[in-house]
């Protein structure tokens, strides 16, 4: 290695481990990082942290001078703190990553057993929105569960954006539900999806349900998924991971953040696909 590369390599191990020590900062101290999210809400006193954190005085003091050695909080002329915007930044990298681990560990066996490649990767990059999610799985009493109540999710609905890859819900609960009692429905299919729907319900209805502004849309890649975004909940099925379909768990979610996150990924598939005109 000549004098060059060594001098690139000595500053590359300085900066990483400056890199590192950031990070210690922020995550590795429990008083540290709930001091933060404390200020992450707005400006603060020390007696306005210590009943945030319940922590004592000393202690809040010792570590917000750390954390302003570092440039991730700063002092006003009357003993109040605010975050530097190097430190919203942070925060926001915390919290973030914080939901993304809460979702995931959550439905951990649901995420592990499953594939979720047709969520698209900038999209899953904020699966945080699904914290707040519940999973519905079929038991032996009744065996029908997941997808029952999938269905009975959506009857409550006046809109509806789904994605499939595999015929769920039939395509005769949509026409009667969404199409035939003048709601709104989008569709994102596969072309065998599109096949069957037209074959079960006839190329006229079909017409006429795109002459009443519904819309139908057919992607050449199957996603693997059915996926909807209804008025108030999002409904997410699965592919296992030996490539079958699976009916029997569904997970679920009527957070704001998580049917924001649904319109997005509809959106994606939207863009990825062709209108279809029958």
């Amino acid at each position: 290695m000549n004098r060059p590369q060594e001098i690139e390599m000595a500053l590359k191990t300085e900066m990483s481990e400056k890199v590192r020590k950031r990070l210690r900062l922020a995550i590795c101290s429990d008083q540290r990082t709930q001091l933060l999210l404390a200020l992450n809400e707005g400006e603060k006193t020390v007696s306005d942290l210590r009943d945030a954190v319940q922590l004592d005085g000393p202690t809040i003091i010792h570590a917000l001078r750390i954390l302003e050695m570092n440039h991730f909080v700063s002092e006003n002329g009357e003993r109040s703190y605010n975050l530097t915007p190097i430190g919203k930044n942070v925060v926001r990298k915390v919290l973030d990553f914080y939901c993304a681990t809460e979702a995931v560990v959550t439905h951990e066996k649901f995420w592990l057993e499953h594939d979720f490649g047709g969520i698209p990767e900038q999209l899953f990059d904020r699966i945080g929105a699904l914290r707040d999610s519940t999973l519905v799985i079929d038991t032996q009493l009744d065996p029908f569960k997941a997808y029952n109540n999938f269905v009975e999710l959506l009857k409550a609905s006046h809109t509806l954006e789904l994605i499939a890859s595999v015929s769920a819900p039939d395509p005769q609960f949509l026409f009667h539900e969404f199409v035939e009692a003048h709601k709104h429905v989008e569709l994102v299919v596969t072309e065998s999806v599109l096949h069957h729907v037209i074959e079960k319900l006839g190329q006229a209805r079909v017409k006429r349900a795109l002459r009443e502004g519904h819309k139908l849309y057919v992607i050449r890649q199957d996603p693997k998924l059915v996926f909807a975004v209804a008025d108030h909940v999002i409904v997410l099925m699965l592919c296992r991971l030996d490539g079958g379909f699976d009916y029997s768990v569904s997970l679920t979610s009527e957070s704001p953040e998580a049917i924001v996150w649904g319109h997005d990924v509809f959106r994606h598939y939207v863009e990825s696909s062709e209108s279809v005109t029958v």
